[in-house]
């Protein structure tokens, strides 16, 4: 749960050059980012028993950064498409690992930043 709460229930905001993030529903510290940091997106799938949902990770060499999720964010659709597509290089699709995951919660590497 805490790992839910810090690295995909997130609210993020873009800007021309750089992006804002906050964790843990937006009640963390916020933190900004700049687009040039981002090397592109990867996408996966989760499937659970209530349906498939997309998940979008903005990459920095081979270390997710943020995760989005279409599950978390109702607006997800239209940042993929009209921010996120639009200024950030797609890298393609990357298999959904629930081990990877899961390892990704203590890396300080990863989303924690």
């Amino acid at each position: 749960m805490f790992g839910e709460l810090r690295s995909k229930a997130i609210y993020i905001k873009f800007g021309y050059s750089s992006f804002d993030v906050k964790r843990y529903l937006s009640l963390g510290p916020s933190k900004t980012y700049l687009l040039n940091d981002i090397d592109g997106y990867k996408i996966s799938f989760l499937s659970s028993n209530s349906g498939t949902y997309e998940y979008l990770y903005l990459m920095n060499g081979d270390k997710k950064v943020i995760k989005l999720s279409e599950f978390y964010h109702k607006n997800f659709k239209e940042l993929k498409q009209e921010v996120i597509s639009q200024n950030v290089n797609d890298l393609g699709f990357e298999r959904f690992n629930y081990l990877k995951e899961f390892k990704e919660i203590f890396q300080s590497n990863s989303t924690n930043h």
